[in-house]
């Protein structure tokens, strides 16, 4: 193969790499107060979600999926504290409103943590279309400062996030899930609950304002190691 072809071919597989990505759709609804204010938080707990008692009973299998996601970004220690612990019940896990500083001592007492993930789910059903609300906090314990917060609505009727499941599951997970491929996603619960917790997880800012890399970054990393390999 010579200079100029194996020029082309990196070209080539960079036109290829593009046109097959679709453009990334935007993603939920978040806050972050600074980057910085995770530096100092090492322990956190996750508190299982709280939800209407009207829906399905499904905090628990959407709480775990959350843990996972997160635990997997490897972000800060996390720990779960399920519903069916004793402590579960002697902490204030249903208030919305702020967390006076006697709340605060208790989680941080009751839980051995830095901050706490609290939250619930807001909307849930799986018929006629998959559709699931949250609204979760990150909330320091030792300065009452609230962290991170989303609140929004994965509704597979929104045609922008079908195209957020096509992009995320071709990214993440790509083969094994033959023929329904990306459609697994907007039809089966456990893997819609999956692409949520997912989605929530990488709006967790990483500790000191690091950011993640983009896809660009990606591409021009593999087109470095494309060329090292085939360029001498």
């Amino acid at each position: 193969m010579t200079r100029l072809f194996r020029s082309a071919a990196i070209f080539a597989l960079a036109g290829f790499m593009l046109a097959g990505c679709s453009t990334p759709q935007p993603g939920p609804n978040y806050y972050i107060n600074s980057p910085d204010t995770l530096a100092g938080i090492k322990r956190v707990v996750l508190i299982e979600l709280a939800q209407n008692p009207f829906d399905p009973p499904v905090a628990r299998q959407m709480t775990d999926s959350l843990f996972q996601s997160i635990q997997a970004r490897r972000l800060f220690h996390i720990n779960l504290l399920p519903s069916n612990e004793p402590v579960y019940e002697q902490l204030p896990v249903y208030k919305t409103e702020p967390f006076t500083l006697e709340e605060l001592n208790m989680f941080a007492q009751y839980l051995d943590c830095d901050a706490i993930l609290i939250g619930r789910i807001t909307r849930y059903q799986t018929y006629p279309k998959m559709l699931v609300g949250l609204y979760l906090r990150m909330i320091d314990v030792r300065q009452g400062r609230l962290v991170w917060a989303i609140e929004d609505v994965w509704d597979t009727r929104d045609k922008a996030m079908e195209e957020r499941i096509k992009v995320a599951f071709d990214s993440n997970i790509r083969t094994g899930y033959e023929p329904l491929q990306w459609l697994l996603v907007m039809r089966s619960p456990m893997a819609f609950q999956k692409f949520v917790a997912d989605d929530v997880a990488s709006t967790v800012p990483l500790p000191g304002g690091q950011q993640q890399p983009t896809f660009a970054d990606i591409l021009a990393k593999k087109m470095k190691l494309f060329y090292i390999n085939n360029l001498k």
